[in-house]
């Protein structure tokens, strides 16, 4: 599927090295040097390395995803668990631990890395609990104002109603609470609005329906309209409670919008520290036993169907594919160029080692040479997408909603009404490129474990096959870093394949069997790279409680 590219449109340059520092120096268009920055050798040549195979995949991939994933770092690359369910549609708890990470940055710059399992959940627990809805101090100062200013409507509206009809009684009360219930008639002014209005004047009594509301009145075009057994009398009463209500409106969208706002917060709180049936949490299948848990996780989804993700995967002639072209440089350093982009030097390319057994540098073994081209194959490479289960308002059903934390994110210290941090956050809420760590994993770029293929000039290929035990398995590191597969056993053998002289020959690591043919919830596949949320960053500019509230 992928091509080497032969030829990038940049300036080129060359990293030169001593013992401890490497610098970086181009030629401009006048043939001039500059020396443009020096590092740390190997801080910078794995910098280089992660650099140029992001610029090689993301080419690859392109014209397919629409997307650019950005490689996960060493020791999180590889082993992904990608059947995600059994028959019963159990969510795999091995598949499971690995979406559920934390997304942060990794040690060099462009690349990520994940926590341990359930990272993710956690950490947004802990955000979520900092959080609670306030008013800034203008909307206090103006829902304390207007409470005061109701209340003195209020007795207005009491003191009008007795002027015209008489004192409210005792008797009164009793009777308007046994008609409409005890806390529905706590006071003189329920007994005007609720009794009085709301269930005579309006001739709901009668009809024995449930009185008028605040709402209903408030919204009237004409609350006259709503009071057909009104007196002619009643009228100055409707004047006294229409003032009344106008301020009670303001009153409730302020008071409305502090109790949704943490009802939210509650609710989420609860669905993540408590996930149950009933409120989207899910049970995980062993990969090893096949048992299902008793208690449930957070809920997460895999919108691809296991056979689409299965048929990629066998796609064997769908391929991204990295050449690395190594030289000579000295007795110890090699020069190396991934897919013909800017060169850097290496003491070690590629190596082949089992723990506490043997470890060979793929360019210094006998009959070996540092000329090669080193191909990486990744077949049946395909992306899988990941979502936590959105919290959904209707149903209560869910955990994941990042608006309350954007909101108060991007509110800070400000004095604003809506969601705020009540403690500082203990994560960095930035983005991935501003070393933020409170991330997620939205989708993984995987494929079956790669094939490389390491082709030898001036080489002895007599020497080499005397030398070499293609019975050995053991696992493959490039650059001394970037281990392929992270098995305790080795999981790689060998094949050496004659050139066309005894300078050239092949050498071809694959995949053992064993790693292929093992149970359905086991099977593993090689994570390439991925993409990534990093929710305090997706801000809205209308407040979330307010466009709630709006819809009701």
């Amino acid at each position: 599927m992928f091509i080497s590219e032969k030829s990038y449109s940049q300036i080129p340059y060359r990293l030169t090295t001593d013992k401890t520092l490497i610098s970086v120096q181009a030629r401009n268009s006048f043939g001039q040097k500059d020396t443009l920055i020096t590092l740390p050798s190997k801080t910078a040549s794995e910098q280089k390395f992660y650099s140029d195979l992001e610029v090689t995949i993301n080419k690859a991939i392109a014209g397919i995803y629409h997307t650019k994933i950005t490689p996960i770092a060493f020791p999180s690359q590889g082993d992904f668990m990608w059947y995600y369910q059994n028959i019963n549609q159990v969510f795999n708890e091995g598949t499971f631990n690995y979406i559920s990470a934390r997304v942060s940055p990794g040690s060099l710059p462009g690349t990520a890395q994940i926590s341990s399992a359930g990272g993710f959940p956690n950490a947004y627990i802990q955000l979520i609990s900092s959080i609670k809805y306030t008013l800034s101090q203008a909307d206090q100062t103006k829902l304390h104002d207007t409470l005061s200013h109701t209340n003195t409507q209020a007795q207005s509206i009491v003191n009008k109603y007795q002027e015209i009809f008489g004192e409210i009684t005792v008797e009164d009360l009793k009777k308007a609470q046994n008609r409409l219930g005890d806390q529905a008639v706590l006071a003189k002014i329920d007994y005007v609005i609720s009794y009085v209005l709301g269930s005579q004047w309006s001739g709901r009594q009668e009809e024995e329906k449930l009185p008028l509301t605040n709402k209903e009145m408030a919204n009237a075009q004409n609350l006259k309209d709503l009071l057909p057994k009104m007196p002619v009398s009643g009228e100055p009463v409707v004047t006294e409670l229409s003032i009344y209500l106008a301020l009670m409106q303001s009153v409730n969208l302020l008071q409305s919008e502090i109790q949704m706002g943490n009802w939210l917060v509650r609710q989420m709180v609860n669905n993540t520290s408590h996930p149950t049936r009933e409120n989207g949490g899910m049970q995980t299948v062993n990969p090893n036993t096949g048992a299902v848990s008793q208690t449930f996780q957070v809920g997460y989804s895999i919108s691809r169907s296991l056979a689409s993700i299965q048929n990629d995967l066998n796609n064997k002639q769908q391929i991204i594919k990295v050449d690395i072209r190594t030289s000579e440089k000295s007795s110890t350093e090699v020069i190396a160029s991934i897919a013909d982009l800017p060169s850097f030097f290496f003491g070690s390319v590629l190596r082949f080692s089992q723990e506490n057994s043997f470890d060979d540098n793929m360019q210094m073994v006998q009959g070996s040479s540092k000329d090669s081209l080193i191909e990486i194959k990744y077949p049946g490479y395909t992306m899988v997408p990941i979502e936590p289960l959105a919290w959904q308002q209707a149903t209560n059903i869910g955990w994941y909603y990042e608006e309350p934390i954007a909101e108060a994110y991007k509110n800070g210290t400000q004095d604003v009404t809506g969601f705020k941090f009540v403690l500082p956050p203990n994560y960095n809420l930035n983005s991935l490129a501003d070393r933020g760590d409170f991330g997620q994993l939205t989708s993984l770029l995987i494929s079956n474990y790669p094939t490389v293929t390491i082709l030898y000039q001036n080489a002895d290929f007599k020497k080499f096959k005397q030398s070499w035990d293609q019975n050995r398995k053991g696992n493959l590191t490039l650059f001394g870093f970037n281990k392929i597969g992270s098995f305790s056993k080795g999981i790689y053998s060998s094949q050496v394949h004659p050139g066309s002289s005894n300078s050239e020959f092949s050498v071809i690591f694959s995949p053992s069997p064993e790693v292929v043919s093992i149970p359905e919830l086991q099977k593993m596949a090689y994570v390439i790279g991925g993409t990534f949320n990093f929710p305090a960053i997706n801000t809205s500019k209308v407040s979330l409680v307010r466009r709630i509230i709006a819809k009701l």
